[in-house]
């Protein structure tokens, strides 16, 4: 468990990422993806057939948010954005 602002404590696999890779957590674990929190701060989402990406808590700028997005897709990760090609 760690602890959040407002006292509460939120399992390390319960746990939510902020802002947009929030949205993609949601779709990778009704994809069968487990997306949990490392000790370092660091997400880690496993996909179904086995690939681990390890994508930062809070990425730096747009750029970042969207290298990660990338990496997930190629793990097999399928967003909204995909699914309209």
């Amino acid at each position: 468990m760690r602890p959040v602002p407002g006292g509460q404590a939120v399992s390390r696999s319960r746990a939510r990422p902020p802002g947009p890779l929030a949205e993609l957590a949601g779709l990778a674990r009704r994809q069968g993806w487990t997306v949990t929190l490392n000790r370092r701060n660091h997400w880690r989402w496993k996909a179904p057939g086995g690939a681990v990406i390890f994508t930062e808590n809070t990425p730096s700028d747009r750029r970042g948010w969207l290298n990660s997005r990338a990496r997930l897709r190629a793990a097999g990760l399928r967003d909204k954005e995909r699914e309209r090609r």
